[in-house]
């Protein structure tokens, strides 16, 4: 299906964003064309994100209307609608809007494609499931993307928020604005529209938007820190950072205690609040 262009506000941020994409795509979408399935999609579903995305599926009813909310490459999108799933995304990149037309006409399935931001996507479908995987902290007003989602729910639908970033309770956002800048690499900062909350930010944002019934969920990686390991010391960035020995050894004890404490409710509760761990959240409309 072709790509439908909504008129949208192209906030500062928000251009920040689209040219950064752009810089870092480049001609990359022909690449992608080379791909296998299991090379463009399958490696992400192995990544620690792609984990966690996979096992929130099981919260999905079959053949679910999805709105996917900043898409990226698409390989979450495309993953859905091949397990039958009507897929929509709204991505404000027309870079990643053309990867994910590519990619779904080579893997033939169809996902409907908005080139918008969520603040102002126009449409008049309901959904059954809107997921912000790693995007609502991308958004310039998240709590109106929040209730532009919710509004566009079907009664019970739900929202996923899913590995978004949260800032730790002893670290300021003043010291995580200036990192992006003196420590790109380190923070995987690419260029784009970047913010941050802590995690009762979130929460409140779905409150905010009438959202009343919510699940707070362990994410799957936490239960499997040999990933998460794994990918620490394979981690190189752009500008050549990489975890030191002393970092990769701190890392090892941390995600370990992790899997064995994170199931016991007051611990989750605690560090959640505090910030000390990424939560995925699940919100139920009315």
């Amino acid at each position: 299906m072709a790509i439908i262009k909504n008129d949208y506000l192209k906030t500062d941020g928000l251009q920040l964003e689209i040219d950064a994409i752009s810089t870092l795509l480049g001609d990359a979408v022909r690449q992608f064309e080379s791909l296998s399935y299991e090379e463009f999609v399958e490696k992400f579903i192995i990544r620690h994100d792609g984990i966690e995305f996979k096992d929130c599926l099981k919260y999905l009813k079959e053949k679910s209307e999805i709105l996917d909310v900043g898409a990226g490459y698409g390989q979450s999108s495309l993953f859905l609608a091949m397990q039958g799933h009507t897929v929509s995304v709204v991505e404000p990149s027309p870079e990643y809007c053309l990867c994910i037309e590519t990619m779904s006409k080579k893997f033939g399935v169809t996902i409907t494609s908005y080139e918008s931001s969520i603040e102002a996507l126009k449409t008049d479908q309901k959904f059954d499931v809107c997921i912000f995987n790693a995007s609502l902290h991308h958004c310039d007003d998240p709590y109106l993307a929040v209730k532009k989602c919710v509004g566009m729910l079907k009664d019970d639908g739900k929202i996923f928020l899913i590995n978004e970033q949260v800032i730790r309770f002893y670290k300021s956002k003043k010291q995580y604005y200036r990192s992006l800048i003196e420590n790109p690499g380190k923070t995987g900062h690419y260029g784009g529209n970047e913010h941050v909350y802590r995690y009762f930010e979130y929460l409140s944002m779905l409150r905010k938007a009438s959202i009343r019934k919510i699940i707070e969920k362990v994410p799957a990686y936490y239960l499997n820190p040999k990933i998460l390991l794994k990918q620490a010391i394979e981690f190189r960035s752009f500008d050549g950072y990489e975890h030191s020995a002393f970092n990769i050894v701190l890392r090892a004890i941390w995600y370990y205690i992790l899997s064995k404490v994170l199931g016991i409710k007051v611990i989750l509760f605690i560090a959640s609040r505090l910030s000390l761990i990424n939560c995925t959240i699940i919100g139920i409309k009315n």
